[in-house]
């Protein structure tokens, strides 16, 4: 699932992280790298990023993506 240019990936022992769709790195969210996560805590910074980006960008809801 791509959202504004962050998606999230299921690890291979079964931890989440929340991804650069762009550069396909882990990001970093409030000082922590978004790695080995549960599934919630990766939707829920996921739904946090998402929500900002619309804040920034009201008229077309992207933040990154064109």
């Amino acid at each position: 699932m791509i959202e504004n240019g962050y998606k999230l990936h299921k690890n291979g022992d079964g931890t989440w992280s929340v991804i650069d769709a762009f550069k396909g790195n882990p990001i970093t969210f409030e000082g922590k790298l978004q790695i080995a996560l549960n599934e919630e805590e990766a939707k829920r910074v996921l739904e946090h990023l998402n929500r900002q980006n619309l804040e920034r960008h009201p008229e077309d809801g992207s933040g990154r993506l064109p």
